[in-house]
This record gives C-alpha cells, structure tokens and sequence, in this order.
C-alpha cells in the first residue's frame, strides 16, 4: 500500500517486456529470411565468380602468360593506351625521318654535282695547258685516286676488325663515300655481296658514327703527268725537274717567270737542248728572270740584262749590263767559268777530244 505507484509502473514495464519478449520470435524468423535471401545472393556471385575464374585461366591458358592476375587489366589497360600514343608518335617521327632522308639524298646529288661542275672546270684548265704546249700532257681522272679513298675508309674503320682486303674490295666497288650511302639506303645489295650479316652491322654501325665526315669527304681527282711517253714518276729526279721547268716555261699563263738556280737539278746538256731553246722562243713575248751560276743561260740565251754579284768587305757589289758589255762578259768568265785561264784550259782539252 506504501508503493502503489512504483508497483502499478512496474507491472506495466513487465507487461511491455513479455510483450517484446514476444516479438522476439517473430523477428528471428524475420533474420533468418533475410540471411536465407543474402546466402542465395553470395551463392550467385560465388557461382559467377567461379565461372568467370574458369574462363580467366582459360584465356591464361591460351594465351600463355602463366603469371598474370586480373588485377592487372587495369594497369595493362593504361600501359597499353600509353603504348598506342607512343607509337602514333613513332609514327609521325617515321615520316619526319622519312622526309629528312628524302631532303639528304637530294643534297648528296646535288653534292655530287657540284663535285662534277668542279672537275669540269679542272678539266677544262688542264685540256687548256695540254693545247698550249708539247712538253708534257696531264691526265685527269674523275675522282681516281683510290688508294687515298682506301686509306681513309681505313682509318674510319679502325679498330673494326673489317680486314683490309674488304676495306679494298668496297673502295674498289663504290665510286664514292655518298653511293654507299645510297646502298644503305636502299637494300644494302652490293654490301652485302661483299660483307658477312656480322661485318655488315659492324660497318654499318661505325659508318653512322661518322655519316658527317664520311658524307662530305670528297675522293681526289688522280693526276698523271705523262713526259716523253711515260709517267713523269718513272723518270729520273733530274728528268723530272727539267720537265717540270719546260713546262713553266711554255705554259704561257704569264708574262713574267722567275726561276732560282735550275742547274741544281738540270745537266748541262738538258738546258742547252731544253731549256735554252724554248728561252730564245718565248724571250720577245715573256719576261724571264734567272738566278744561276751556269753560262749557258745567259750567254747562249742570249741574255738583255746581266747583274753580278761580288761580295767583298761586308759589301755586295753588282754590276749591270748586257752580254755585249766587256765588264759583264768579263764577270760571267771570271765567275762562271773559274776565270779565262780555266776557260781556255777547257776550250784546249775539249779541241784534243775532238781530233
């Protein structure tokens, strides 16, 4: 009677308990739907997981790459997109490479020609001087020295283990360092002719190491200098100079021609048969003028001007005037001769050869 009102409060809230005590059953049979219904749905994915597994292993399989996992589409995707922008750029480098070798070819031809219109030009100065003249003939070979191209492509090659005997052989075959170029270029028919695949790569690699210098090396014009029928280096030294000296002096490429001591290299016999001839035709049209100690080019030249030297007490004196001068005919005796003792001495004995 004291507690009343505690006591009615109390026995509503165990009414209200019982009543969800009750409602306990209804929402467990309310749970174990819903987990009957999400096992049904983890039974499909696990069903389907399984299936798209069996297919994965099966492209693993086909394909043959034993390590892959799905999870890398996502990365192979994005590589693989990386991959195609890369080779469109490739591509647009393809053609940019495509023209700049198309713009080099035209200027190695153009190269070339230039090249050409040069010895053309040589051509033309050396079929002037052959016409000019009968003492020599000059022979020109459109970029024939061969041994001087053989040379540099050796030492190009340096330290390639290409032997010298293909070296040889591709010098040989190519008449420049550009229609190599071109063969590379295009299929590498005549290299490969001369080449094995591993000494071809080799060359191949060594001739883009140095494509610049290679490509503007221009081979030399071979000369042949031909006197009295025969190669002027067949000749003796003395042979040599004297042609060389005939023709300074029949060139007619200038009014003046100076020349120091020729008796150095010349015998006697070849300037007066040589050289003393052609003076006394060429002297009314071209100023010659000679150092020398033989005679035999002022006196039977027939020379207009004479100027000896005489050193004396830290002096030079010089004397001038033409041979018909007694002081000048005097300094050439004196000077050339050893004096007119050893002149006449001479003149004697060369009178008792002759009888």
């Amino acid at each position: 009677s004291e507690n009343q009102e505690e006591i009615k409060n109390i026995n509503i809230s165990f009414i209200d308990f019982e009543k969800y005590f009750d409602e306990i059953d209804i929402v467990i049979r309310k749970l174990k739907g819903k987990s009957q219904e999400i096992n049904k749905y983890e039974k499909r994915i696990i069903d389907k997981y399984d299936k798209l597994k069996e297919e994965f292993s099966k492209i693993k399989r086909e394909i043959k790459v034993p390590n892959i996992q799905a999870d890398d589409y996502v990365k192979y995707t994005k590589k693989l997109d990386l991959t195609e922008t890369q080779l469109k750029e490739l591509d647009k480098l393809v053609i940019v490479k495509k023209d700049l070798q198309q713009n080099l070819v035209k200027s190695l031809t153009a190269l070339q020609n230039l090249w050409h219109k040069e010895f053309e030009i040589i051509q033309n100065e050396i079929n002037h001087i052959n016409a000019n003249q009968n003492s020599i003939r000059i022979n020109v070979d459109f970029k024939g020295d061969k041994n001087n191209f053989e040379n540099y492509l050796k030492t190009k090659l340096t330290g390639s283990n290409i032997r010298g005997s293909k070296i040889q052989e591709i010098a040989s075959t190519y008449s420049d360092l550009i229609n190599i170029y071109f063969d590379l270029y295009k299929d590498k028919s005549q290299l490969k002719n001369i080449l094995p695949d591993n000494q071809l790569y080799i060359f191949i690699t060594y001739f883009e190491k140095n494509i610049s210098a290679l490509l503007t090396y221009r081979i030399p014009d071979k000369f042949d200098i031909i006197y009295k029928g025969r190669p002027l280096q067949e000749h003796s030294l003395g042979q040599r100079a004297s042609a060389l000296i005939i023709f300074l002096l029949t060139l007619k490429d200038s009014d003046l021609i100076i020349i120091d001591q020729p008796e150095d290299d010349l015998d006697n016999q070849t300037i007066y048969n040589d050289v003393i001839k052609i003076l006394k035709d060429l002297k009314n049209s071209t100023q010659f003028i000679f150092a020398t100690h033989n005679p035999n080019i002022p006196v039977l030249g027939d020379c207009e001007l004479v100027i000896s030297c005489n050193y004396s007490t830290d002096k030079i004196e010089i004397s001038a005037g033409g041979i018909d001068n007694e002081a000048i005919r005097n300094d050439i005796v004196n000077i050339m001769e050893g004096g007119e003792e050893a002149f006449n001495n001479r003149k004697r004995i060369y009178e008792l050869w002759t009888q």
